[in-house]
């Protein structure tokens, strides 16, 4: 586990990297959470920027903005699996129970110095793969695209 200040200091390192890019955002010190929104060409799309002392992490998520209907679950379950299968960084977390999807990317601090450029790096992978993926995976998800129409797309 990495101490209070280590972990502090990773957190005002991820805020910089927010601050020199001139992005409004909110951030809770006690918590070490910042969370900040983007329109992208479509949908938009929310970041939650979290350090967590305990595994020593920097973890970016972003809850896409809706939720998948029970009928297309399993359609939106193969679409995340055929989409993480080619993602070098950060994958789709999805819960067939609740029909939630989370698009997360993950880096350890542990013993290393986190600069603002790994801090830009991973929202980067963020907002790349959130905006490639959410209009396809909302529109599976009111079946306006099909899974087999999807998968031929992503073998391409």
């Amino acid at each position: 586990m990495a101490t209070k200040n280590e972990s502090r200091q990773v957190f005002e390192t991820l805020c910089r990297a927010l601050d020199n890019n001139d992005w409004k955002y909110d951030r809770d010190d006690e918590e070490l959470v910042a969370t900040l929104g983007f329109r992208g060409e479509d949908l938009p799309m929310e970041l939650t920027l979290r350090v967590d002392e305990e595994h020593m992490l920097i973890m970016i998520l972003s809850k896409l903005p809706f939720e998948i209907p029970e009928d297309k679950r399993i359609d939106i379950s193969l679409a995340v699996s055929a989409a993480n299968w080619g993602m070098v960084n950060g994958s789709f977390d999805y819960s067939i129970a609740k029909g939630a999807l989370i698009y997360r990317v993950a880096n350890s601090y542990r013993d290393s110095l986190i600069g603002v450029d790994a801090i830009d790096y991973m929202i980067g992978i963020v907002l790349g793969a959130v905006e490639n993926y959410n209009d396809k995976l909302f529109m599976i998800s009111k079946g306006l695209l099909s899974i087999e129409k999807f998968i031929e797309e992503e073998q391409q």
